[in-house]
Formats: C-alpha cells, structure tokens, sequence
C-alpha cells in the first residue's frame, strides 16, 4: 500500500483526477438540461412528421375522391346516394355483403376517405432519474456547480503545492 501512495504522491494522481472530476461534474451540469430540451424537440418533431404524413395521405385520398366525383363513377355515386337517403340495397343486410366492381375498389367511401391520425404523445414518459433531478432543478444545480469548481479548484490547488518534478 505504501508504493500505491508513493506513486500518487510523486505523479500527484490525486490532483489530476480531481481537476478530471470537477470537470465532468461541471460539464454534465451544464449540458444536462440542454440534451433533455433536445429529446424533447426530437420527440415532437417525430409527431409532427407522423401528422404530417397523415395529412398527406388524407390530402391524396380526398383529391382521388374528388376525381372520382367529378369522373361520375357509377358505383361511388350510387353508394353516395343510398348513404344520403339512409338506403341500404335491396336483399343485402349491409353494405359490407355488397360486392365492388373492380377488383380493388373500396367498399366504402368513408374508408376512402378516413386516415388514423398518430395519437399524440407525450414529451417526456416516466420520471426523472436523479441525475436530472440533480442538474435541472436551481438549488441542487447551483450545488453541482459550486461542487465541481470546488474540485476544479482543489485539483489546481494540488498540482501548486507539489511543483512539477516530471
């Protein structure tokens, strides 16, 4: 044990991982609170792209409705007909025994035109681990910092009280 202290002694190990410590306590604290703001803007930015995604396609299905409309699709008109005259066909107990005409077509037109929105999300899930805890709230980051420079300066204070003998 005696030669492990020696060697701390003479290289002065303890000053540099002090100074090393102080640093890493001082850096965390300072980009702690800056990286969660960025998860939190990724996270909402991936909701808006899903929105917007959705809008899309909502926007695509409502234009080929419309074309179909204007086109006068015989099947789409009819089925437009009957939703509006609360009429279903004849011998059928539903629109969904009806049988479409093209291979493809949709049986319904407010299938045609309906698109899950996402489901909103929220920015952060669960609770803060201590570590955010520690560096966002003021008096504890205060802490922090003042317990990082207190290291800074204790590291520096080392490597002046033992002069370089490298």
């Amino acid at each position: 044990m005696s030669q492990f202290g020696s060697i701390l002694e003479r290289r002065d190990a303890g000053g540099w991982c002090l100074l090393v410590g102080g640093m890493m306590i001082m850096g965390v604290t300072m980009l702690m609170p800056t990286w969660l703001q960025v998860q939190s803007l990724r996270e909402h930015r991936d909701s808006v792209i899903a929105e917007l995604d959705a809008l899309q396609t909502k926007h695509a299905n409502y234009l080929q409705f419309e074309q179909a409309v204007s086109e006068g699709d015989p099947i789409l008109l009819q089925r437009l007909a009957w939703h509006q005259l609360h009429l279903k066909p004849v011998g059928m107990s539903s629109f969904d025994d009806a049988t479409p005409a093209e291979p493809g077509q949709a049986m319904h037109y407010e299938h045609w035109l309906d698109v899950n929105q996402p489901a909103p999300t929220k920015a952060t899930a669960g609770t803060p681990t201590q570590l955010e805890r520690l560096t966002t709230q003021p008096m504890s980051r205060l802490g922090m910092l003042a317990l990082g420079g207190l290291l800074i300066a204790s590291g520096v204070l080392s490597a002046l009280r033992h002069p370089a003998r490298w």
